[in-house]
């Protein structure tokens, strides 16, 4: 993603990596702890366009303010490729839905 937003013209200096996470869970709980380390208060999520939504639910239980942006596409996608990635987003974010008690753990 950071490629994405450099070759969107932001530049490096305003782009700020999260490495440790796993998934889009840790991502969010590490990224709001190094943002509330340095003080700032909102950010910019950039994501496949297919992950915005469980991406929005797993961010908007968090103390910051963001907005989400769809990468473009790296690749074109065939239909049987798109229906395979939003059948595996359906099932994380069912398994999100089952385990939501994950904000709590987040904030320790």
């Amino acid at each position: 993603m950071a490629r994405v937003a450099q070759s969107e013209g932001i530049p490096n200096s305003a782009i700020f990596l999260e490495p440790r996470a796993q998934d889009t869970i840790q991502n969010a709980c590490f990224a709001t702890q190094i943002m509330q380390a340095h003080n700032w208060r909102s950010a910019e999520i950039v994501s496949s366009a297919y992950h915005l939504p469980r991406a929005a639910m797993i961010f908007g239980s968090l103390p910051i303010k963001w907005r989400m942006h769809a990468a473009p596409p790296l690749a074109p996608q065939s239909p049987f490729v798109s229906g395979i990635l939003s059948a595996g987003e359906t099932l994380k974010t069912v398994r999100y839905l089952i385990y939501a008690d994950w904000a709590d753990r987040c904030r320790h």
